[in-house]
């Protein structure tokens, strides 16, 4: 939701606010980035009191679990196929819980075990590459493409520092931006495109596990920047 525009999001607030103003059983669900409740509030003030806004990132523990075992259980049927513990742990690890990544680690375990009923560690370490290399390309490279070329050195910079959330300011310092204002309109702008958000007042963040490894290993400053 975070994509609409604001005229959009002004009528979709408007429309809300006046269905439970006349008690009609209406309800509105919606998925966003974690900028959605600040582009909401900007649209018309009262948002925040029309909507509740549930976090959703990581699949905890269990439900991680499920996502790797099950379906490999009921894949096939009549030929249940079943996770060695330590390939799971692994692909917990790896994954960070991020569904999506489940999923990439998921398929490509599965397509390095051998016929069988059994996906062992092995398995998962022979499809770590391929994983990487799925998710830099359909995944990762993607979403830097959406970036202009100050973006993509403002992504850059972030990464250069390490793991985050990132202080705005070091970001700017890093990026070659001469103040943190100077570098604003380019952090705006990646806000809107959903390729980073603000977890607290001068900070930042990407809006995706690794992106960070990503663009050190595909995109490092040094090559932007020059």
């Amino acid at each position: 939701m975070q994509l609409l525009g604001r005229t959009d999001l002004e009528a979709l607030c408007a429309a809300a606010h006046r269905a439970g103003q006349d008690g009609l059983p209406l309800a509105v669900v919606g998925a966003g980035l974690p900028v959605l409740p600040e582009r909401l509030a900007e649209a018309k003030s009262y948002a925040e009191r029309l909507f509740v806004f549930p976090s959703l990132g990581a699949l905890g523990e269990a439900a991680a679990r499920q996502a790797i075992v099950r379906p490999a259980e009921t894949a096939i049927p009549a030929r249940p196929v079943h996770y060695e513990e330590a390939a799971v742990e692994a692909i917990l690890e790896h994954s960070e819980r991020y569904p999506y990544f489940l999923q990439s680690y998921g398929l490509q375990a599965w397509n390095a075990a051998p016929e069988g009923d059994l996906i062992g560690i092995g398995d998962v370490a022979r499809a770590l590459a391929p994983t990487r290399e799925e998710l830099d390309r359909d995944f990762f490279e993607t979403r830097f493409a959406r970036a202009t070329g100050a973006g993509r050195r403002y992504l850059a910079a972030m990464a250069d520092l390490g793991d985050g959330p990132y202080a705005s300011g070091e970001v700017a310092e890093r990026g070659g931006w001469r103040t943190v204002m100077s570098a604003g309109p380019v952090r705006q702008t990646l806000i809107e495109k959903g390729l980073v958000y603000s977890p607290d007042h001068g900070r930042i963040e990407f809006t995706v596990p690794h992106f960070g490894d990503f663009m050190r290993r595909k995109h490092p400053l040094a090559s932007l920047a020059a």
